[in-house]
């Protein structure tokens, strides 16, 4: 719920720029971390690409194929690398479904120094998000 009231940060980079099909445009960290909301206990997108795919036929939306690497090096390690589809009103720019899916890896130490072990989780992360958006009613 953190960021329930606060401006959309893909919408905020995307707002007023021209990009044609086949552009690839590469967020900044700081957007990019501020997207996905990643805590300094899950570590930070290292890189987010969005390369547009296409248009609608109507004109309304963009697809853009987005590739997400992020990483924690902490005493908790992950790192995951997910691909898919964002489709994003072209309008407000804001993203209207968003299907991500890859590899995700986590490595913690836990225990005490003369008893200490490793716990490793590996795995395959699939998310998929579609967001309706209209005026508040009164």
């Amino acid at each position: 719920m953190e960021m329930v009231g606060r401006p959309n940060p893909l919408a905020q980079f995307l707002a007023g720029r021209t990009v044609a099909v086949g552009d690839t445009i590469s967020l900044p960290k700081e957007i990019a971390n501020s997207v996905f909301n990643l805590s300094d206990k899950f570590g930070e997108v290292a890189r987010f690409d969005l390369k547009l795919q296409k248009l609608s036929a109507d004109g309304a939306t963009a697809v853009f194929l987005a590739r997400v690497e992020a990483a924690s090096n902490d005493a908790s390690q992950m790192r995951l690398d997910v691909e898919g589809p964002i489709v994003v009103d072209i309008g407000s720019c804001r993203a209207v479904q968003t299907s991500l899916a890859g590899p995700i890896g986590m490595s913690e130490t836990r225990g005490s120094y003369s008893t200490s072990y490793q716990v490793l989780g590996t795995g395959r992360l699939q998310m998929n998000i579609a967001s309706a958006y209209r005026d508040a009613r009164r």
